[in-house]
């Protein structure tokens, strides 16, 4: 999608509301096994049918070891037959046209439960999000590079455990529409997210019904419950 940095990134299994969106993304898909995905708007690159994409890193253990890159991913993607030219459409990236700077919102925590927390710290000079989890800087593994961003959108769901899961599985509804917290520039825009079925994609529309533009750079999107925790400061 534009970025041409050989990204490195964790891979975990699949749970059916990821499809929800990604789908609007075309994206390439990349994952190690769970629930069965299908459709036609994505490429699968499931883990345990195209294996040389990934490695396992032995210093990690447990089941969070399986990592692969963009590079290795674009790489299969072409020796299966896809094309690199996806066309976005209409939703919140293809709005990427500020370059606003200056507000004064300069903190957002978002607490998941005791243990886990995530805030963003906004640098003025840069003009962008540094992200931090549990107060620790969030950083590349490999390259030590600060994680950081021009958007920020926290986006509510209903989320509810699945009855009688014992794994602790969840449903997530991004269909639907719900409240969204936009911040860039070191602004606040509450805003509202619409998803009008799985085929469609998510827009964020402001207080006056308009879409609401982004500003320019990467964007990291939290989908949080009803009832987390958020403080701006």
């Amino acid at each position: 999608m534009g970025c041409n940095r050989r990204l490195l990134f964790p891979i975990l299994n699949f749970r059916f509301y990821f499809s929800r969106l990604a789908a609007e993304w075309q994206s390439v898909f990349a994952h190690c096994g769970g629930q069965s995905l299908k459709d036609e708007r994505m490429i699968n690159l499931d883990e345990m049918y195209y294996s040389s994409p990934y490695w396992r890193d032995k210093n990690i253990g447990g089941w969070i070891n399986l990592f692969s890159d963009t590079k290795n991913l674009r790489e299969k993607s072409r020796k299966l037959g896809h094309s690199e030219k996806i066309q976005l459409g209409e939703n919140i990236y293809a709005l990427s046209t500020l370059n606003l700077s200056g507000g004064n919102i300069s903190k957002i925590t978002i607490k998941y439960h005791q243990k886990y927390s995530v805030y963003y710290e906004y640098i003025q000079d840069s003009n962008r999000y540094t992200r931090y989890i549990n107060s620790k800087i969030h950083q590349d593994s490999k390259t030590h590079e600060d994680i950081s961003v021009s958007n920020v959108i926290i986006q509510y769901v209903p989320i509810e455990k699945v009855e009688g899961d014992k794994q602790g599985k969840l449903e997530v509804n991004v269909v639907g529409e719900g409240v969204a917290k936009v911040f860039y520039g070191g602004q606040y825009f509450l805003a509202k997210w619409i998803k009008k079925s799985k085929d469609q994609p998510t827009l964020l529309y402001d207080v006056h019904g308009n879409l609401l533009k982004l500003n320019k750079g990467k964007t990291w999107i939290q989908v949080v419950s009803d009832d987390t925790n958020v403080w701006i400061k």
